[in-house]
Formats: C-alpha cells, sequence, structure tokens
C-alpha cells in the first residue's frame, strides 16, 4: 500500500499563514479525476509539480500530457544544490532586474531552494531519492529537442526488409499499423470487418510495393 502524498503545510484560511501542520492526499482518491483549480499565477502548475514529484518519490508512474510545456521542469534535478548548478538556467534579465550579477543571483536561488527543501522535508537526501526513483523521458512530436515521435514515420517501408521471402513479415506489420492509426482516431480497427482498414492497408501496400 502507498502511503499518503505529502504536497506541504496547511493554511489558515482566515489569515492565509501557515499552520504548520503537514496537509496530505490519500493516493486512492485520484483512482478517478482530480482537478486543481484556480487563477492565473495562483500556483497551479507548481501544485501539481508537486504532486507529480511525491508520486516519482512513492515510485508510482507518471505520464504527464502538457500540451503548454511546463511540466518539463520536473526534468530539472539539482543533487546538491550548488550555484554552478543553477546559473546555466538563469535568465541573465532577472539578475539584471535584481541589481546582482548572475553569479550571485544563482547563489541566493541555491540558497533559497536549500531552505525551502529543509523547511518543508527536513532533509536534502529527498533529492537523492528523487533522482534514483524516477527516470523522466521527455517526447516531443514535431520536434527534435527531446525524443521526436510521429505516426508517420510507422507508414514508412521497413528499409531493412525485402518483399521477396518476406511478405507474410511486411502485410502483418501493415495490419498492426494500420489498426494503431484506427485506434488513435476511434475508428474501427478491424482488419477484416473495417472498410477503413482495408482501404487504409491496400494503399500502403501498394506504395510499399511501388
Amino acid at each position: 500500500m502507498v502511503s499518503d502524498l505529502y504536497l506541504g503545510k496547511k493554511v489558515d484560511l482566515n489569515t492565509l499563514t501557515e499552520t504548520g501542520e503537514n496537509f496530505y492526499l490519500d493516493p486512492d482518491d485520484l483512482m478517478t479525476h482530480g482537478a486543481i483549480i484556480g487563477m492565473t499565477g495562483s500556483g497551479k502548475t507548481g501544485a501539481a509539480i508537486v504532486l507529480i514529484e511525491e508520486m516519482i518519490l512513492k515510485k508510482i508512474p507518471v505520464i504527464v500530457i502538457d500540451p503548454k510545456g511546463d511540466a518539463v521542469n520536473i526534468a530539472l534535478r539539482f543533487p546538491n544544490l550548488s550555484p554552478e548548478e543553477f546559473k546555466k538556467w538563469i535568465d541573465p534579465l532577472k539578475a539584471q532586474r535584481e541589481n546582482v550579477s548572475v553569479n550571485e543571483y544563482a547563489r541566493r536561488l541555491s540558497e533559497k531552494w536549500k531552505e525551502n527543501i529543509l523547511r518543508y522535508t527536513g532533509s536534502l537526501d529527498v533529492l537523492k531519492r528523487l533522482t534514483e526513483n524516477g527516470e523522466v523521458l521527455i517526447f516531443t512530436p514535431g520536434y527534435l529537442g527531446g525524443l521526436p515521435i510521429s505516426v508517420l514515420h510507422d507508414l514508412n517501408i521497413p528499409e531493412d526488409i525485402s518483399w521477396s521471402g518476406n511478405e507474410d513479415i511486411l502485410l502483418e506489420r501493415i495490419k498492426n499499423t494500420v489498426s494503431a492509426i484506427l485506434e488513435l482516431i476511434g475508428r474501427n480497427p478491424d482488419p477484416l470487418k473495417s472498410n477503413e482498414h482495408i482501404l487504409l492497408s491496400q494503399i500502403i501496400e501498394y506504395c510499399w510495393k511501388e
């Protein structure tokens, strides 16, 4: 059984100050659906990242679909929380607005992270466990910055297999590819009963043979 997920400290709704009491979420409450609601800048993304990181610490697999791109910050890991680790991610304009150098801004950020992590978890060891418990893979459809994925790539004929002596293998490949595509768009994927499946299979087979 997975223990409760620690999400931070409880807040007094009248004074909006922390009570010092820990706030936990029962993971069973996430078996159906959940929602994080708030106005712009209220911390919805931050709350989601805390929840995701807590699940990683509990070794719960997480799949994140993030059109906006904020959740990739989960991949930022600073095992030592050193200023050098922060420096390359700092926007020089932010340091300029604070009237400090990039090095000084990185040092302050490093100290702030250490202070907050110790305040809310009691130990910096949580960073080590976060790194050890989960590998972050970022899939980026149509972009080479991460791990690119493309449905159209599967429509290319395999370069290492010829039709001579391998017709059954290639026809099976076509059948599985078409079934997967139809499944994705909510159409009947049955290779024997689906008109769409028969048509697409014939088109791909013709193109591969040509």
